[in-house]
C-alpha cells in the first residue's frame, strides 16, 4: 500500500522494474509488470497472444511513418479483458487519424485537465495501484512507465520504469512542470503515444495525458471462450483494411506482407523493428494453437496445422535475416544493409513467408468452423 513521507510524497513499494525501452511493445511490457505486481506469472509472449500482438504485422509506405504505434485492436484491453481485470484508458483529448482533436485552447484550462487525470492516477496509487503513464516524463511523448508515486504538490511522479533510470526515479510532469515542445499548443498538457483502438477513429499515434489504469481481478473468463476470442482477432488482423496515418498508409495483416515485399528492392533497411514483432508474435502464436487444441478438441487438427505453419514462418524469417534477430537499435548491421541482393532476398522472403501466414490463418478459420 501507499506510504506517505516527510516531503508529502506517496510512494508504493515492492512493484517490480523493468526499463520500458522505445518500441513496438514498450506499453505490452509495462502492462506485463502491472501484472507481475498482481502476482501473475503469464509470460510477456503469452499476453501479447491474448492483446493480439502476436498476430499482427504493420507495414507502412511513405517519408514519416510509424508502423509500430499503429495496430487495429486495443492490445492492453485485450490483454486485462482475456485475463479477467477491468481496465480503463485516461485521456483528455480525442484524435482522428492519429492526429489530436478537441484540444483545449486556454493554458489553464488544459492544466485543470491534466490535473483531474492525475487525481484519478494518484487515487489509484493510494490504493496500492500502479498506473502505465505514457508520455508524462522528461523523456518525451514516445515513453512509457508505471508511475508508483506522486508528490500532493502535482510537481512531480515516481517512475518505476523509465529507460535508462534506476527503479524509483522521481521526476517533474511534462507539461506542467517540466516544458514541452507547444508547437500544438499543448502547454498544462502531456502527450503521449498509445498504440491500438484506445479512442474511435484512432489505431494508434499521440494523445493528450494517457495513461492505462488496469482494476481488480474479477474471475478467469472460460478458457474456451477466450481461444475463440483469440482465433477470431488473429483472423480479423489479417483482414484488417490500411489507414492513413502522417506521411502515408499502414498496411495489416495480408496487405502488410504484400507492400513489405513490393518494397524491399528499394528499402534502405530490413524493416528490423517488425521483424521484431512478427518472429516473436508467430512463435507465441504457435504455442498458443498447439495449446488451444485442449480448450477446443474439435478443432485440434486444423489448429495443429495453423501452428505448424506459424513455425515455419518462423524459421523462414530467422534464416533470412538472422543479423537482424533479436532486435537491436545500435545494431551495426543496420548501417551494412542495402545491397540489390538483399534486398531481393527480401523480397523473396516476404513471399514465402505470406504463403505462410495464409496457410495459418486458413487453418483458424477451418477452426472456428
Amino acid at each position: 500500500m501507499a506510504e506517505g513521507s516527510q516531503h508529502e510524497r506517496v510512494v508504493l513499494a515492492g512493484v517490480p522494474h523493468e526499463p520500458l525501452v522505445y518500441g513496438w511493445d514498450c506499453a505490452l511490457r509495462g502492462l506485463h509488470l502491472l501484472l507481475q505486481h498482481r502476482g501473475e506469472t503469464i509470460s510477456l509472449a503469452a499476453l501479447s497472444v491474448l492483446s493480439g500482438d502476436a498476430f499482427n504485422l504493420c507495414f507502412a509506405t511513405g517519408p514519416d511513418t510509424y508502423p509500430e504505434l499503429l495496430i487495429p485492436t486495443d492490445p492492453l484491453a485485450n490483454a486485462a479483458a482475456a485475463l479477467g481485470y477491468p481496465h480503463e484508458w485516461l485521456i483528455t483529448s480525442s484524435a482522428r487519424r492519429g492526429h489530436l482533436t478537441g484540444v483545449e485552447p486556454d493554458p489553464a484550462r488544459r492544466r485543470d485537465l491534466t490535473l483531474a487525470v492525475l487525481q484519478r492516477i494518484q487515487a489509484q496509487i493510494d490504493v496500492g495501484r500502479p498506473v502505465l503513464v505514457g508520455g508524462a516524463s522528461r523523456l518525451g511523448c514516445g515513453n512509457w512507465s508505471l508511475v508508483i508515486g506522486y508528490d500532493r504538490g502535482n510537481s512531480e511522479l515516481c517512475h518505476n520504469a523509465l529507460d535508462g533510470e534506476p527503479a524509483g526515479t522521481w521526476a517533474g510532469i511534462r507539461g506542467l512542470t517540466v516544458p514541452l515542445n507547444d508547437r500544438d499548443g499543448l502547454a498544462g498538457y502531456w502527450n503521449g503515444r498509445p498504440r491500438g483502438t484506445v479512442v474511435p477513429g484512432f489505431a494508434g499515434g499521440w494523445l493528450v495525458n494517457p495513461a492505462f489504469v488496469l482494476g481488480d481481478l474479477r474471475g478467469r473468463p472460460d478458457a474456451g471462450q477466450t481461444a475463440r476470442a483469440v482465433l477470431q482477432r488473429a483472423v480479423a488482423l489479417h483482414q484488417a483494411d490500411p489507414v492513413l496515418f502522417f506521411g502515408g498508409l499502414h498496411y495489416f495483416g495480408a496487405g502488410a506482407y504484400q507492400q513489405w515485399e513490393a518494397a524491399a528492392p528499394t528499402m534502405s533497411d530490413p524493416g528490423d523493428l517488425m521483424l521484431d514483432e512478427l518472429v516473436r508474435g508467430r512463435a507465441a502464436a504457435a504455442d498458443f494453437c498447439e495449446q488451444a487444441t485442449g480448450w477446443l478438441p474439435g478443432a485440434a487438427a486444423a489448429l495443429s496445422h495453423a501452428a505448424a505453419a506459424y513455425r515455419r514462418e518462423v524459421q523462414i524469417a530467422q534464416a533470412a535475416f538472422a543479423d537482424f534477430i533479436p532486435f537491436r537499435w545500435d545494431n551495426p548491421m543496420r548501417d551494412a544493409w542495402g545491397t540489390l541482393t538483399e534486398r531481393g532476398v527480401a523480397a523473396r522472403t516476404m513471399a514465402m513467408l505470406l504463403a505462410q501466414e495464409q496457410d495459418a490463418v486458413a487453418a483458424i478459420q477451418r477452426a472456428l468452423r
